[in-house]
Formats: structure tokens, sequence, C-alpha cells
């Protein structure tokens, strides 16, 4: 019993470790903001912590929540924003806090890497 219980652990170990592919899900077209508003688009690439799912907020606010190779399209007021990233406490991550100007026309769009260096 404690044979199986061993190898059923140490399969679950190996399987936490692969990581989901590198290639992004298609997006829909970006539909046209509402007026006076700007599309803010963010985009997770793949890395390490493939299945921790981030909280993105905005002034204090969640705006949604980023899965690896995911997006996450939200419409805002041009201005200055805090763009928070909330991890789990679990998942060894540090939350990240930036200050981002959405423009006054366009799209803004921004990557989030590993550890949010970019």
């Amino acid at each position: 019993m404690i044979r199986i219980a061993l190898i059923a652990f140490c399969a679950l170990l190996i399987s936490a470790c692969a990581t989901t592919s590198n290639e992004a899900l298609p997006l829909e077209p970006l539909k046209p903001a509402p007026d006076g508003r700007v599309n803010l688009v963010l985009h997770r690439d793949a890395f390490y912590l493939a299945l921790i799912t981030a909280t993105i907020r905005l002034n204090g606010v969640e705006i949604g929540k980023l899965k690896n190779n995911h997006s996450l399209r939200y419409s805002a007021a041009p201005g200055e924003y805090e763009l928070m990233v909330d991890w789990p406490l679990l998942s060894g991550e540090n939350d990240m806090t930036r200050k981002v100007v959405v423009p006054d026309e366009g799209v803004l769009e921004l990557n989030l890497t590993a550890r949010f260096r970019n």
C-alpha cells in the first residue's frame, strides 16, 4: 500500500511540472470601445506558473483573471491608473503594481511576462 501511495505521489509531482502549449489561443476581432473609452488588452505569456491564475485589478477594482496564454480585454476611460497583478499566496510570487496611462484613443496593449519584468 505504501508503494502505491509513493508511486501515485511521484506521478502527481512529475505531472505538476508539465507546462501548457506556447501557442496563444486565437482571439476574436476587437470590438470598438464605447464612446469616450479605450480598449485595454492584457496578454499573459506562458511561463512556469501554468496552473496559477492571476487576478488583475485597476485602481483596486477587479477587472478579471488571467490564465497562461490568455488575454483580458477591458474598456477604460483615458487617464492614469494603477494596474495590480495579484497572485495566489501559494504561487510564491509577489503581487505587482504598475502605473499605466490609458491614451485618449486607440488600444493599449500590455504583455504580462514572468515576474512582470517587461
